[in-house]
């Protein structure tokens, strides 16, 4: 719990930064999919995953 709380409002501040940043924006610009994309797989079946640069401070550590 002391992790994530010390986590939150780092990453919360660089979401916030980017939320500000692109909020009155209309359409998926190039500069918005390299700021929160990191990587698109497209797989069998038409599926498409993709791998956001930030991920959910809740879930469960992954690493």
């Amino acid at each position: 719990m002391a992790e994530l709380e010390h986590r939150l409002p780092e990453e919360k501040s660089m979401e916030q930064e980017l939320a500000d940043r692109f909020k009155r924006q209309e359409e998926l610009t190039n500069e918005m999919a390299l700021a929160f994309i990191d990587a698109v797989y497209i797989l069998p079946g038409s599926q498409v995953e993709i791998r956001w640069k930030f991920k959910d401070p809740l879930a469960e550590n992954e690493d």
